[in-house]
């Protein structure tokens, strides 16, 4: 949503945009992807494979869109620069 308000903005400050987004995504996916997985706590009635199993789907699907952003910024960039 943000790169929309690049229209405002000059190639170069747009080309500052990308990099710093590019920038803080990366260092976000550094830290996603590194995490330290532990045990969360589980209330009793709840099945604690299945929904490790859940959260390993969501994990990974917020991975892979984090992931998606970064290569579509790096793609950006390249086409600015």
């Amino acid at each position: 949503m943000r790169y929309t308000f690049a229209i405002f903005l000059g190639k170069k400050e747009q080309i500052r945009l990308v990099r710093a987004e590019l920038a803080a995504r990366r260092a976000q996916a550094e830290r996603f992807h590194t995490r330290e997985v532990r045990e969360e706590p589980w209330l009793p009635s709840v099945n604690r494979a299945r929904m490790a199993q859940i959260l390993d789907h969501v994990h990974d699907y917020k991975g892979r869109t984090l992931d998606a952003h970064v290569r579509w910024l790096e793609e950006v960039l390249a086409e600015l620069t």
